[in-house]
């Protein structure tokens, strides 16, 4: 269940790749964990991605206009489509 998880997080951010508003998926990879690890025996799902492009919200949120905010929505609107 998890590896069809993780699969599915990895179409998710290729899917949205070039919509300007998210992270580009670079690569993806399962490792099995050592022995010395967490979960010895279980496994790594390691998803590598670039930072969302743009400027943290939180450190502008008080300036933002209903304008702002409604660009903001439609953005994310569009990703998750």
């Amino acid at each position: 269940m998890a590896a069809r998880l993780f699969q599915t997080e990895c179409f998710a951010l290729k899917a949205a790749d070039g919509s300007g508003h998210t992270p580009r998926g670079l690569d993806a990879d399962v490792q099995d964990q050592m022995s010395d690890m967490p979960y010895p025996e279980g496994y790594l799902f390691i998803l590598l991605m670039t930072f969302v492009p743009g400027v943290n919200p939180l450190s502008i949120w008080h300036s933002l206009t209903k304008d702002d905010l409604q660009i903001m929505r439609t953005q994310l609107t569009q990703s998750l489509e």
